[in-house]
Order: C-alpha cells, then sequence, then structure tokens
C-alpha cells in the first residue's frame, strides 16, 4: 500500500511503493515465438536496431496493464504462426512477488493474477 503524508495545510502527497518487473515471458506475440526478459536493474535501457522488438516489449507490457494494444488491433498482434498469445510478468512490490497475465485467442481474453483468473468473452 502507498503512503499519504501531511505536507502543508491542504497539500497531500501519496507516495506509491516501488513497483518493478522481474520478468516478462511473451509467447506467440508479435514477432516473439517464445521468449522470456529478465529485469534485475533499476534503470532498465533497451537499445537494437529497427524491427527487433523494442517496441513490441513496450506493448506487451501495456496489453498486459490495460487489455489493448496501443497501435494495432487485437487480431495483428499474434505471431503469424499462431492464433493466440500469452503475456506473463513476475512483479514485485514492497519485497512481495506475484505473477500477471493475460491470454489471448481469437473467443476469449484470460486474466490471472497469481493463482486467480477471470475469462473474458470477446
Amino acid at each position: 500500500m502507498g503512503k499519504l503524508i501531511f505536507l502543508k495545510e491542504r497539500f497531500w502527497l501519496y507516495l506509491r511503493p516501488r513497483i518493478m518487473i522481474k520478468s516478462l515471458k511473451l509467447l506467440n506475440f508479435r514477432q516473439f515465438k517464445k521468449r522470456v526478459f529478465e529485469f534485475n536493474k533499476n534503470i532498465i535501457v533497451v537499445i537494437g536496431k529497427n524491427t527487433r522488438g523494442k517496441s513490441s516489449l513496450l506493448e506487451a507490457i501495456y496489453y498486459l496493464t490495460t487489455g489493448n494494444s496501443p497501435w494495432s488491433e487485437n487480431k495483428d498482434i499474434f505471431n503469424i504462426d499462431d492464433n493466440y498469445f500469452r503475456i506473463e510478468a513476475l512483479v514485485e512490490e514492497e519485497g512481495h512477488e506475484n505473477t500477471f497475465a493475460i491470454y489471448r485467442d481469437d473467443a476469449k481474453r484470460n486474466y490471472q493474477i497469481g493463482r486467480a483468473s477471470c475469462r473474458e468473452r470477446v
């Protein structure tokens, strides 16, 4: 949980806990058939030539948090060879780790937080 701090007469400051993505697993997402990214530093720099997946990595994080792509329709996100994808992130918040995942195919979208999941028909 965050902390609410009183600063002056009418000013409040809400301090968010430190949240960090420790790993990101992509399965059939864009050009990634099966790829795991490990993050272990406070500052992450993504470097690469054009069309290597830098934007796709950011898109996967965005999709996991919003359920939509910022750039394209959902059908364009699937790897060409498959009709489904899965994005999974191991997230650390205030020393506690939890898994967040989304699975998507032509008929459904399944969200998972830890061991709990829910399904949405598309």
